[in-house]
C-alpha cells in the first residue's frame, strides 16, 4: 500500500480491524520532509471523527520518498473495527508505505 501527499484533514480508513484480545501500539512506515515534520495523524476507531485511541506525530525522514517506521502507543483496543488515521496539521504530513498494529 502506498498513500501520499496527506494533507490536514485528510484520513485514510481501514474497514473491519480485527484487534482480537487486545493491540496497544500502531507503527506505520512514514516519509516526512524535516521542514513538515512534527504534525499529526489520530488514530481513530468506528468513525473518522470517532473516539481517538491514539496520536502519531511525525519525525523527519529525511524527504517525501525516504521511508522510516515511526510508532505510537494506542489504548489497548479489542474487538472488530473500523481503523481510521486522521492527518492534523496543515499541509506536508506525510506518505504512508504501510501500516501496523501490534
Amino acid at each position: 500500500m502506498f498513500a501520499g501527499s496527506f494533507d490536514g484533514g485528510d484520513s485514510l480508513a481501514f474497514r473491519s480491524v480485527d484487534f482480537g484480545t487486545g493491540r496497544t501500539s500502531l507503527s506505520a512506515s512514514l516519509a516526512v520532509e524535516p521542514a513538515y515534520a512534527g504534525q499529526t495523524f489520530e488514530i481513530r476507531i468506528d468513525d473518522p471523527a470517532g473516539p481517538v485511541i491514539g496520536t502519531l506525530t511525525t519525525s523527519p525522514t529525511g524527504g517525501w520518498t525516504r521511508f522510516a517506521t515511526q510508532s505510537t502507543t494506542i489504548a489497548s483496543t479489542t474487538g472488530m473495527h473500523d481503523v481510521f488515521l486522521v492527518a492534523t496539521g496543515g499541509a506536508g504530513v506525510a506518505n504512508i508505505d504501510w501500516v501496523a498494529l501490534e
